[in-house]
């Protein structure tokens, strides 16, 4: 709901921040502007540059016969949402720590030095342990964010890991829409966590989201 600044989602691999980055923007009732990191180029400098690669991602989905024609007009709107102010826009800024740019001496501080022009909630995943190493580099880098304003500017969520609880609840979510075989299954599968013998069945698995998504998979298919 914030209408300024960049909300940090993070966690460590599979913890679900991309799941829940859109579905964020999803339950404030907005539309997500989808920008995966990886496509930030070493070379990235400027505002204008990281809006290319918004370019680059809505023209991908044309017919190479039409890029040609509309790639002015794609640029033209994309970098007009994105620097005036919008009541229906988010922008997803995806796994930051798999974007190219980061390697380079100052490279997240030149993302959010970016992302400052955009006038919409921005959201950004990454992992805790990259986040962890360069917020040092975000501390000195970041232009125009005095001490005083920038914990207005940038808001951190971070991904704590599940325990049997979250586990069950998760559990809980997925019986609805079983038939009475798989409920069954669900049902077993829901004694062993609570019985705490996770480990014995499925050994060093981590339980998190992404995992346990693939384990009820297998209990439901088999």
């Amino acid at each position: 709901h914030r209408r300024e600044g960049v909300s940090l989602v993070l966690g460590s691999f599979g913890y679900g921040k991309t799941t829940i980055a859109i579905r964020s923007v999803v339950s404030a009732g907005l539309n997500a502007l989808f920008l995966p990191a990886a496509r930030l180029s070493t070379d990235m400098s400027n505002a204008r540059q990281l809006f290319s690669t918004l370019d680059d991602t809505t023209l991908a989905a044309l017919p190479d016969s039409d890029r040609l024609m509309l790639g002015p007009l794609v640029r033209l709107a994309v970098e007009r949402l994105l620097i005036s102010p919008q009541d229906d826009l988010a922008l997803v800024v995806d796994g930051l720590d798999e974007a190219p740019i980061v390697g380079r001496r100052n490279g997240v501080a030149t993302v959010f030095n970016a992302l400052r022009t955009v006038r919409m909630p921005i959201l950004v995943t990454m992992r805790s342990e990259f986040w962890n190493v360069k917020r040092a580099e975000l501390n000195a880098e970041l232009l125009g964010v005095g001490p005083q304003s920038y914990g207005r500017y940038l808001q951190v969520l971070e991904l704590l890991p599940w325990g049997r609880d979250e586990i069950l609840c998760f559990l809980d979510l997925q019986v609805a829409s079983t038939n009475a075989a798989q409920q069954d299954r669900m049902r077993y599968f829901r004694e062993v966590v609570t019985a705490e013998r996770y480990d014995e069945y499925y050994g060093d698995i981590p339980r998190r989201p992404l995992f346990l998504r693939m384990i009820v998979d297998d209990v439901l298919a088999v």
